[in-house]
């Protein structure tokens, strides 16, 4: 009995011993892990993922490049924070981009920004410079290049109508949308550019439900009233003197003879000095009886006719709008062609005259030459 009792004491103290030694190994892998140093996500991603550069011309879209390293830093950066990915998505901006965008969001710092509301302020920067109208306008005006036997573009045209339908945006289309767009497609012409000018602002707005019968009927009223508006105008007259050269003898020019010529071109050519009526000598010969000779009918001029030209002033064919700039109330031409809008220095007076700074902007004119 006493050998059996010492036993069991003995597997006792060998278990209590067994559980001591996992204990210490487990505290012992605790110390070690804690011990080894962490992975830099922030930095490996930082690494990875290309900067935006800013395009001016809004080809390279900051929608595009979120498309394609947005998945990246959502899988890889799960571990990281909203504010440090807003941070890492501000970093990769160039200087450019990041100047514009700063700029943008004054008097707000964009720490104050959440990631949302950041990536929201990016897409709409740096979007595209062409209107959605535009976009699907040129979508439908789309031609494939000559086919020859060494290029088939049909791969790469299918991938660019692939990448157009995208960006016109153009599975939200619907019938009365697809309508208006042929319909203000097929106004080319120079007399139709203050409706087109009209058409086009009403379907910029998102919010606009137009349909093909109401513009037309729009048209319409449109054309009727600017003829009315023109058969009221009064026609100012202008007269025009237009005065006929008559042919005139061509003046002798002297020219440089030989010694032995020049005795022979003063006789073809007699003096104008002896020849003259308005010579002394000739008034002296004639005195009071001097008259200046008069023209026959057969040498009077032509009789001068006067052109009549009417005119009347064109309304002009602009769009302005009234626009709140800091609370002063101001108006501005609608200009769907121009990329900036410029005023004039009474405007900007009338707004406050608020403080000017250079812009990072490269403004160019129509021909494409930078402005000065």
């Amino acid at each position: 009995l006493k050998m059996i009792l010492s036993q069991q004491q003995a597997q006792q103290q060998t278990q209590k011993q067994l559980a001591d030694l996992i204990k210490s190994l487990s505290a012992g892998n605790t110390s070690s892990t804690a011990s080894s140093p962490s992975i830099d996500v922030y930095g490996l991603l930082m690494n990875e993922i290309e900067p935006y550069n800013y395009d001016a011309e809004g080809t390279s879209t900051f929608d595009d490049w979120f498309k394609r390293h947005g998945v990246t830093l959502n899988e890889r950066g799960k571990t990281l924070t909203d504010e440090a990915k807003r941070n890492l998505i501000v970093n990769k901006l160039d200087k450019k981009a990041y100047d514009v965008f700063c700029k943008n969001i004054l008097p707000k710092d964009f720490s104050t920004l959440t990631l949302n509301e950041t990536i929201d302020t990016l897409k709409k920067l740096f979007g595209p410079r062409k209107s959605l109208c535009k976009r699907r306008f040129e979508f439908y005006q789309k031609t494939a290049p000559p086919l020859s036997s060494s290029a088939f573009p049909f791969r790469d045209l299918s991938n660019d109508v692939k990448q157009h339908y995208a960006e016109a945006e153009m599975k939200n289309i619907d019938e009365d949308t697809a309508q208006c767009i042929a319909f203000v497609s097929a106004l080319s012409d120079a007399s139709y550019t203050e409706i087109r000018l009209r058409l086009l602002n009403k379907m910029n707005d998102v919010n606009a439900k137009l349909k093909l019968d109401d513009i037309s009927e729009e048209c319409d009223n449109w054309a009727r009233i600017r003829a009315e508006n023109r058969s009221m105008d009064t026609l100012d007259i202008k007269a025009i003197s237009y005065k006929k050269k008559t042919g005139q003898q061509p003046k002798y020019q002297q020219q440089q003879y030989q010694s032995r010529n020049q005795q022979q071109y003063q006789k073809q050519i007699p003096s104008q000095q002896d020849n003259s009526l308005h010579s002394s000598r000739n008034r002296s010969r004639h005195g009071s009886r001097f008259r200046r000779r008069s023209t026959t009918p057969s040498e009077q001029q032509p009789r001068r006719f006067a052109r009549r030209v009417a005119f009347s002033d064109i309304e002009d064919a602009r769009t302005y709008l009234k626009v709140d700039i800091d609370g002063f109330c101001t108006e501005l031409q609608v200009d769907t062609g121009a990329d900036i809008t410029m005023i004039s220095r009474q405007t900007w007076n009338s707004i406050g005259s608020p403080a000017l700074e250079p812009t990072p902007l490269t403004i160019k004119t129509a021909d494409g030459s930078p402005m000065t």
